[in-house]
């Protein structure tokens, strides 16, 4: 808004900028007035633009309006792996693909994900990613209830500002009858004072994912 600067009737003023990245509309008048200023992205890279306004009549003396412009790069997905295939048996139980979900460019990028299997599960389906520290997900694939042969399913990586959203990852999972190695314990942990005695052992039982047959 430019108002009179004097008390003895309007100003007539006309304007001028430094800066090709906006436009300003009208570019004189009569005060009082309202100006409208433009920025325009079109051909701009990433990074901050200054320009100023300025404001000149025979009238009164000539005022300036600095105008800064910060252009920011819109994030990108990034998830690795692109794609999941696995072959496991049928008896071996569930099975665990870590899944890294990124931003390529500068900043901080929400993230949701979701998928179209009930075998398929996460251990997290939203979060954020910084540049240079992805998010790391943890699927589940359950063959509880499943048969034999190749299922497929589709994970959906979404983030309103993300340049490439959605990315998609497609999901290839076939189930055999082979026989697997069924552990009974995922992790063992061990503790002890230094100089102290060792701690005592523990098992691990390891058996087949099929019974074996004897024939007579």
């Amino acid at each position: 808004v430019v108002h009179n600067a004097i008390q003895n009737g309007a100003i007539d003023f006309t304007i001028s900028k430094t800066g090709d990245w906006f436009t300003v509309s009208p570019t004189s008048g009569t005060t009082p007035a309202t100006i409208t200023v433009t920025p325009n992205t079109t051909n701009l890279q990433a990074g901050m633009y200054a320009g100023s306004i300025i404001f000149t009549s025979a009238q009164a003396e000539t005022d300036t309006v600095d105008v800064t412009y910060s252009v920011k790069v819109a994030p990108t997905i990034g998830v690795h792996p692109q794609s999941i295939t696995r072959q496991d048996s049928l008896g071996g139980g569930n099975v665990e693909v870590e899944l890294q979900i990124s931003n390529h460019q500068v900043g901080i990028m929400s993230w949701t994900m979701s998928d179209d299997a009930d075998w398929l599960t996460s251990s997290s389906v939203s979060g954020t990613a910084v540049s240079g520290s992805p998010s790391k997900v943890t699927l589940t694939l359950n063959p509880s209830g499943l048969t034999v042969g190749t299922k497929t399913a589709t994970i959906t990586i979404t983030s309103p500002t993300a340049d490439n959203s959605p990315v998609t990852i497609p999901v290839s999972w076939t189930l055999d009858d082979s026989a697997a190695l069924v552990v009974d314990k995922t992790k063992l942990e061990f503790a002890a004072q230094l100089g102290g005695s060792n701690p005592a052992g523990q098992s691990v039982t390891i058996t087949s994912s099929k019974s074996s047959t004897v024939l007579d």
